[in-house]
Formats: C-alpha cells, sequence, structure tokens
C-alpha cells in the first residue's frame, strides 16, 4: 500500500513491482526517467494519483497484470496507458495531456498473448497518436471496441519511434 507520497526524479521507474497485489492512492510520480508505474504479473490499483513528465510509459501493465485506475491525470508522458502480454488495464474519470501515444496494447513474449484496454470516461490533448493497438489486442473506449489496428507495434516502440530507448 502506497499512500500520499511523492515520487521525484528518479532514473529509471518510478514505481516497480512484480508479483504484487496492491493499491496505490493519492501519489505523485514526476520526472520519471523511465516508467511511471510498471508492473509485471501484478494486480494494482491506481487511485487519485499524478503523473507528470515521464519519460516513457505512465502505467505499464505486463505479463498478465491487472491495473484498476481511477481519477487520474497523465501529463507528459511519450506512452500514457501500456498493457501488454495478457494484461489488462480498466481506466476511468481520468484525463491524459501531452502523451506521444495516449493508450497502446499488444503482445511482446510470443509465451503470453494479447492484452486490453478499458477506458471509460478518459479525455485525452495534444497527442502525437491516440492509440498503437496490435490486432488480437483490443481498445474500449466507453464500451465501444476500437478497430484501427497496427501491425508490429513493437517497431514504433522502445525508442524505435515512441517511448525510451532501454538502457543496459
Amino acid at each position: 500500500h502506497l499512500e500520499a507520497s511523492l515520487i521525484k526524479n528518479t532514473f529509471s521507474d518510478g514505481f516497480d513491482a512484480d508479483f504484487s497485489n496492491g493499491v496505490i492512492k493519492n501519489c505523485k510520480i514526476i520526472d520519471a526517467g523511465n516508467d511511471g508505474v510498471d508492473v509485471s504479473g501484478s494486480q494494482v490499483e491506481i487511485i487519485n494519483c499524478e503523473f507528470v513528465r515521464i519519460a516513457d510509459k505512465a502505467i505499464s501493465a505486463e505479463e498478465n497484470s491487472l491495473i484498476n485506475v481511477k481519477n487520474i491525470l497523465i501529463q507528459g508522458a511519450s506512452l500514457g496507458v501500456v498493457t501488454k502480454d495478457l494484461s489488462k488495464v480498466n481506466i476511468a474519470d481520468s484525463k491524459i495531456i501531452e502523451s506521444e501515444v495516449v493508450f497502446c496494447a499488444f503482445q511482446k513474449k510470443k509465451e503470453f498473448g494479447p492484452s486490453k484496454i478499458n477506458a471509460k470516461n478518459v479525455t485525452y490533448s495534444r497527442f502525437k497518436e491516440e492509440n498503437l493497438i496490435e490486432e488480437g489486442s483490443s481498445l474500449k473506449l466507453n464500451g465501444k471496441k476500437v478497430h484501427n489496428y497496427r501491425d508490429d507495434v513493437r517497431k514504433y516502440l522502445y525508442g524505435n519511434e515512441y517511448g525510451k530507448e532501454t538502457v543496459k
């Protein structure tokens, strides 16, 4: 449980959790060098949080994760909400401003599968791409499925066009 916390000026991810369950509430993540929140194999709720100037993904769900998001602000992220590899993000009553890509859903690893985003009452503005959704994965906006799929979403990510190149 992470509540009423400020995470600022990180070299890499602001918050990273693997195989975890919990709640992130009333927090601010500012100037993250990579992702704001990055979870794998986890179930997390994110409530009343702000993500400001995030170098890569504001919210990243990977490897069969479930993230339920309510009432957040993302301002200035390369990628707003990203889900991959059998993960699902439900986001409601939120705002995304100044992101290169608002929503992204795809399969990266062959041992997993497609991913899903359900967005309800999410407003967004000042973006380059509304979504990058790979066929098989899905995005629903206010209950309506988006059908403009892209081939091999990975080729747009990881510093190729959007997002941040992984530094090792």
